[in-house]
């Protein structure tokens, strides 16, 4: 499936797991596992060229494309351009089962121009496991040698007790990053030229949320790119044996009411 030239919202599933793409925000708006709750509420891209944070979402959107990999893994391609630079974002969605899920990602940023262009990347990550906002709490890993950041985890409730999510960047690492408990970090992004103040956390509150930032230089007509992996696990599950109880109950209940009134 390809859609362009137009703003879209598209959903692609594999197995039991769903994501939604919207390409007027710049990213994901849905990730749902083994057809349980949605478990986020946005995950997008924002990048600064020497002015103001501004959303990919706001470039010129040229395609999303959706291949189907296996009957359990499915990728989605987003293509977004401009005269400076185009972003390629890539999300390959698998369902693990048992409450499992994962989405590799892909960003790759080429530049149009023969002369370099220095670029700041940032990610803004917004899960509310288990449906809910309240109650997580997040916290951003660094390397011990370099003290750049290569990992983010959110939890719900007692740590691993519940469903947590583990987000590892694979390369490079990123420059900086900030975890916010109370919902202000998308404000802050998108207010201007904001920098991450490189609070690693952990930090709980009524509304989790964590950034990471890449500050990059890309040679004249270069190629760069960013590859990290996203895992959520502990999803709670319906047992299909709990549901089969749970249905028959109903349907008894239909026969006596049905009964009472024959």
């Amino acid at each position: 499936m390809v859609c362009k030239g137009q703003p879209v919202s598209t959903v692609f599933s594999a197995g039991g797991s769903s994501a939604t793409f919207n390409s007027v925000q710049g990213g994901l708006t849905a990730w749902s596992v083994d057809s349980t709750v949605n478990q986020l509420n946005l995950q997008n891209f924002w990048f600064n060229v020497g002015g103001n944070n501004t959303s990919v979402g706001s470039l010129t959107f040229q395609s999303a494309t959706v291949v189907q990999d296996s009957p359990t893994e499915k990728t989605l391609t987003a293509v977004y351009g401009s005269t400076a630079f185009n972003v390629t974002l890539a999300y390959n969605l698998t369902d693990i089962g048992n409450g499992s899920g994962d989405i590799g990602e892909s960003i790759v940023i080429q530049n149009n121009r023969a002369s370099a262009l220095n670029i700041s990347l940032i990610q803004y990550t917004d899960f509310d496991l288990d449906g809910t906002p309240g109650g997580d709490t997040a916290v951003l890993s660094t390397d011990s040698i370099w003290g750049n950041y290569v990992s983010a985890s959110q939890y719900k409730g007692a740590l691993h007790a519940g469903a947590t999510v583990q987000q590892s960047v694979v390369t490079p690492e990123a420059d900086a990053g900030e975890v916010d408990g109370m919902g202000g970090l998308l404000g802050r992004i998108s207010s201007g030229a904001y920098s991450l103040s490189d609070n690693s956390g952990p930090a709980t509150g009524s509304d989790t949320s964590w950034a990471l930032q890449w500050d990059l230089t890309i040679g004249g007509s270069g190629t760069t790119g960013i590859s990290e992996d996203n895992e959520i696990t502990g999803v709670a599950v319906p047992e299909p044996s709990s549901l089969a109880v749970l249905l028959l109950g109903v349907f008894g209940l239909g026969l006596r009411l049905r009964g009472r009134h024959a």
